[in-house]
């Protein structure tokens, strides 16, 4: 069968090892370890990270955390749709500059004037059933609030913007804050009660890595949520060092590809950045030969993307660190510079997930290796069980 054929990469799940809530403690889900050079599995728990980890290895994490970017709106007529938050812009004349959520902004202007409450927050959301959404026709979320879309982009990707009951513009965090739910993937959602699926402070804690800080995924960046605050103490203790990276996940992390050829497809954009300091921890490992393990495929593609940048000897470790947007599509036959090992979760067939992770480790491996963790009931997807390749 051709290697760049979708379909390789297809296998079938039993319907009840799809995990539909996190195990507690977070630690104590099961980890299946693959040891590329040995070409061996070992079964153990993910309490047991530190034994398969090397004292000076370098874990790098996304610390992204997952908004209420879900909200439910209707129209004129009482047409229901649904509106999943994507990204915010300030609209400054002819520059769109994009606002961060949380404490990091991107793009932030060195002088935003007084006139800055003026700027119009435009906000680009995927809204279902994107066919009947109709340009400059308002979106009720209630009385006082609306989404008014003003342009179609792409795909069910609209650029509009929130207004409250006098037709200001309001930031979509404020909007998301009032009215929005947390995004559980689709598989979960539909599976449990509307009561249990709005309770918004249970699941900012529970679809979170413990580390999770800056605001902006509309996913979860899935291989964090086993770690707990004692686990990553015992890591700091035998020596093994963290830095950190931020990739707002987005449609490009969890769009499911369409096309049956891999070259045929692409992902989506999503937005990235590294701070000096962790920039500088990443160069030294890097300098001092230690081990990088990627916790998560989102964390694989910012150092893959970034590679160029960190190994460049004339690279100014400034104040601004790293940042920028990318749409790396890591497939099988991809030459990894970076990572030496990743920490994951056990993802969707024919998935831009499942291909990353089948590039790093052998197509056959990682197929065989899931073979394995189905026949012995690990659990899968976003709540489900891990996978360390070392």
């Amino acid at each position: 069968m051709d290697m760049l054929d979708l379909e390789v990469f297809n296998f079938d799940l039993p319907d009840d090892l799809i995990a539909l809530e996190p195990v507690f403690p977070r630690d104590e889900c099961r980890l299946l370890v693959y040891d590329r050079q040995t070409k061996t599995i070992t079964q153990t728990h993910f309490m047991n990270l530190f034994k398969f980890l090397r004292p000076h290895d370098l874990l790098v994490i996304n610390d992204s955390s997952v908004v209420p970017a879900r909200i439910y709106v209707h129209n004129s007529k009482g047409r229901k749709f649904e509106l999943l938050f994507l990204e915010e812009a300030l609209l400054t004349g002819q520059d769109m500059i994009r606002v961060g959520l949380g404490t990091h902004n991107p793009y932030k202007k060195a002088s935003m004037d007084k006139h800055a409450l003026s700027y119009s927050y435009k906000t680009r959301a995927l809204l279902t059933p994107s066919s009947k959404v109709k340009i400059n026709e308002y979106l009720h979320i209630d009385s006082k609030m609306a989404f008014l879309p003003l342009k179609h982009l792409q795909e069910g990707i609209f650029e509009g913007i929130f207004l409250n009951g006098d037709s200001k513009p309001v930031p979509a965090k404020k909007a998301m804050e009032r009215h929005g739910n947390v995004p559980l993937p689709p598989y979960i959602a539909k599976r449990i009660s509307k009561k249990t699926l709005e309770n918004k402070k249970r699941w900012l804690e529970e679809y979170n890595p413990v580390y999770s800080k800056v605001e902006g995924s509309i996913a979860a960046p899935t291989a964090g949520l086993h770690f707990t605050n004692e686990l990553l103490d015992k890591l700091s203790s035998l020596g093994i060092k963290v830095a950190k990276v931020c990739l707002h996940v987005g449609l490009g992390t969890f769009k499911p590809l369409r096309k049956s050829k891999l070259l045929d497809n692409r992902l989506d954009m999503e937005y990235f950045e590294i701070s000096a300091e962790n920039v500088a921890i990443i160069k030294k490992a890097r300098e001092e030969e230690a081990r990088i393990i990627a916790v998560g495929t989102t964390v694989v593609r910012v150092l893959e993307s970034v590679v160029m940048f960190i190994d460049q000897p004339s690279y100014i470790n400034t104040e601004r660190g790293l940042s920028g947007y990318t749409d790396l599509f890591i497939m099988p036959g991809f030459n990894f510079r970076f990572i030496d090992g990743l920490i994951t979760n056990f993802h969707l067939p024919k998935s831009s997930l499942i291909l990353l992770v089948c590039a790093f480790a052998g197509i056959n491996e990682v197929l065989n290796a899931y073979k394995e963790a189905i026949a012995l009931g690990y659990r899968f997807y976003s709540f489900g069980d891990a996978m360390l390749i070392v």
